[in-house]
């Protein structure tokens, strides 16, 4: 089986590219924040979606701020999913939910809401953040998993229960090593950009232009950041994919070390 490392290119970039990037990400999270405070009113839930309001505020802020990232790193990488879910359950108990005015915010933040997740988990990347365990994996990273089978399904137009999806335990109590791996049927050409290592920005243009698969598998490699990778494998119209990061204390007992400090 050939094998390639998947990675992009997080090193420093010159002021101007980097103030570009910024300014790029900031109005992404705006669209966002300005989609869930005008769903909370048309609905007239007061409050309803704070906790995914402040999410979103807390996301604008930590590109630059790295003590902000680290501090919301857990709900951070459970950034898409933690508003989609906020999403619907507010709609499942309103009766406005249908109205045509919601429908359309439902559907503008949802056009937005994977290209913003996916710049999130760039910036925790960026910022060399480790990401706590919650249960046997970093917080977040067995849903990035699943959207990449969801993915992979949906470039080779194959049913996603036929691609596997193990974990590996680590070899020993003292190891820090945690893999996903994700095998089935296709091909490495889709990867092809990912193993030339290129910068966030290429990866969000090539998005862009149609190329989504590469959304959820970069986003895969933000997560194995800052001490792991993602290796493709590939032979015979099969592909693995392996993610590994390093574990760091469960989220569990980093919230009784902050409160010890």
């Amino acid at each position: 089986m050939q094998r390639a490392t998947l990675s992009i290119d997080l090193r420093p970039t010159n002021a101007e590219t980097a103030r570009m990037d910024r300014h790029g990400y900031v109005n992404l999270i705006n669209v966002v924040h300005a989609e869930l405070q005008l769903i909370e009113r048309m609905v007239d839930a007061p409050g309803a979606l704070r906790d995914s309001i402040r999410l979103a505020e807390a996301a604008s802020r930590a590109f630059r701020e790295k003590r902000v990232a680290e501090r919301y790193v857990t709900e951070l990488s459970l950034f898409a999913a933690s508003i989609d879910a906020s999403i619907t359950a507010l709609l499942d108990r309103s009766q406005s939910s249908t109205s045509s005015d919601v429908v359309e915010a439902v559907a503008i933040l949802a056009s937005v809401l994977d290209d913003a997740d996916l710049r999130v988990q760039e910036t925790i990347a960026r910022h060399g953040l480790a990401r706590p365990v919650d249960g046997s994996a970093p917080v977040g990273m067995a849903n990035a998993v699943n959207r990449l089978v969801a993915a992979l399904a949906e470039t080779f137009g194959i049913d996603a229960s036929r691609y596997k999806v193990t974990q590996s335990a680590p070899a020993s109590p003292d190891a820090q090593t945690i893999a996903l791996v994700v095998s089935g049927p296709g091909t490495h050409e889709p990867f092809g950009p990912l193993m030339t290592h290129p910068t966030p920005s290429e990866v969000l243009g090539l998005v862009k232009d149609g190329a989504t698969l590469l959304r959820d598998a970069a986003r895969l490699c933000y997560f194995a950041v800052p001490s792991g990778d993602v290796v493709l494998g590939w032979a015979d119209s099969t592909i693995e994919v392996v993610a590994r990061t390093g574990s760091v204390p469960a989220v569990e007992e980093r919230a009784v070390a902050d409160n010890n400090r």
